[in-house]
């Protein structure tokens, strides 16, 4: 048993180890060639951050408001009502003071906590621990000069949270390092350096990424590049929502979850794919609001439930592509106020075939318009026999009678038919 000396000074280790664990700049053990792009630290939601990466959280905090405070006065001077415009950055903004102002008070130097690739590649991040990640790489390895001029500062802070969120140091091509079956590290296929995830050039050279000179990225291409990520992509994505135009995820079969809400906060998003992949459920409400998406490609995948009649106000839409999913319901007919729309793709879902109610309304229709053309000639026959006409006018008429029940049965039997 211990006495109350000893358990007195085991309880203030015990606080110690969990309040002063930190993260480390130190390179990993048994890789001394690894250069500053070297993103194989462990740090876990226990793990607070460092000084550099709590000041590069509050710097990225600071430039975060002042966007939105630019974009709301511009509203504003405009006359625009955009309630949901950047609405997700509030709670970017709370997470990122949460983790700064959780920081540990100085840096240590805890080689405990460094660990090597090859026992973290199998270790999926958590979102909070991509951020951590992110912000110990902006602050301590990353050289990029112009990392912090303008709205481009948010975006390779964006890109970096998306490449660890997604497993980056998996991917099968362009990644900052790669993990071979010996636990050494290794380059995978990259064109050049400088198109590698995380590289000190600027991130719109990376492979997939296109923007314009200031940095900001219009255009995210993550296709067929074995991404892994059980909730899709972190919220740090809705960072590029005031000029992202293209946005491809596609063929990464291992990229599950759900399209999220603040889809409708990108609308300027022209181009949105996210074919042959493992993410599913029911489309968000907010995705019929992008009025500038010409092109949504959902195919096989594993989406469900009904499509919304709101899908007429995407008067842009020019290609739809939903085929092999698991939608349900009837599709709905507002797909015919799209009058732009080029190429639609429907088959290997559930979709009811017909919509039994409509159809009787328009059968009704045809039987009340049958009955009054009865009625007509009806009247206008014994009108013509009262006068005495003629025997040949009286067959005329009794001969249109006759077709007419032809011709609008034939009709009836084609409705229903259909």
């Amino acid at each position: 048993c211990l006495d109350s000396l000893s358990l007195l000074l085991l309880c203030i280790f015990l606080l110690r180890r969990c309040n002063c664990i930190d993260v480390t700049s130190q390179e990993i053990a048994g890789n001394e060639n690894s250069d500053n792009n070297d993103t194989t630290k462990k740090i876990t939601d226990e793990v607070t951050l460092d000084v550099a990466s709590a000041a590069m959280a509050r710097r990225l905090m600071k430039r975060m408001k002042e966007v939105k405070a630019e974009a709301e006065k511009k509203n504003d001077d405009d006359g625009e009502d955009d309630e949901d415009g950047l609405k997700s950055w509030d709670t970017l903004i709370q997470l990122l003071d949460h983790l700064a102002s959780s920081s540990s008070e100085k840096e240590e130097d805890n080689n405990n906590n460094d660990i090597t690739l090859e026992n973290i590649h199998h270790h999926h991040l958590t979102q909070n621990e991509a951020r951590k990640r992110a912000l110990y790489w902006l602050s301590h390895q990353d050289t990029y000069d112009q990392k912090e001029v303008g709205t481009g500062f948010l975006h390779r802070y964006a890109l970096a949270v998306i490449y660890f969120s997604l497993e980056g140091d998996s991917w099968n091509r362009c990644s900052s390092a790669s993990h071979s079956g010996t636990g050494s590290i290794k380059a995978n296929d990259c064109p050049t350096d400088n198109e590698r995830y995380l590289s000190s050039a600027s991130h719109r050279m990376w492979d997939g990424v296109n923007g314009n000179r200031d940095d900001t990225i219009t255009w995210l291409d993550l296709s067929n590049r074995n991404v892994y990520s059980e909730r899709f992509l972190p919220l740090e994505l809705t960072l590029l929502s005031p000029t992202l135009e293209l946005l491809w995820v596609s063929e990464n079969p291992d990229l599950s979850g759900s399209l999220p809400g603040y889809m409708g906060e990108f609308q300027k998003l022209v181009s949105l794919n996210v074919h042959k992949t493992s993410v599913g459920g029911t489309l968000p409400d907010s995705l019929y609001t992008m009025r500038k998406l010409s092109s949504l490609r959902l195919y096989k995948s594993k989406f469900s439930g009904s499509i919304s009649s709101d899908i007429g106000n995407m008067g842009r839409l020019k290609w739809l592509w939903i085929h092999e999913n698991e939608f349900t319901g009837v599709v709905p007919e507002q797909i015919g106020n799209l009058n732009k729309l080029e190429g639609v793709t429907l088959h290997g879902n559930q979709f009811a075939l017909i919509v039994k109610e409509k159809v009787e309304e328009e059968e009704g229709a045809v039987q009340d318009k049958i009955k009054q053309l009865k009625e007509e000639l009806a009247r206008r026959l014994n009108e013509a026999t009262m006068q005495e006409e003629d025997a040949s006018n009286g067959g005329k008429l009794r001969r249109k009678l006759i077709d007419v029940d032809e011709k609008e049965d034939a009709k009836l039997d084609g409705l229903n038919h259909h």
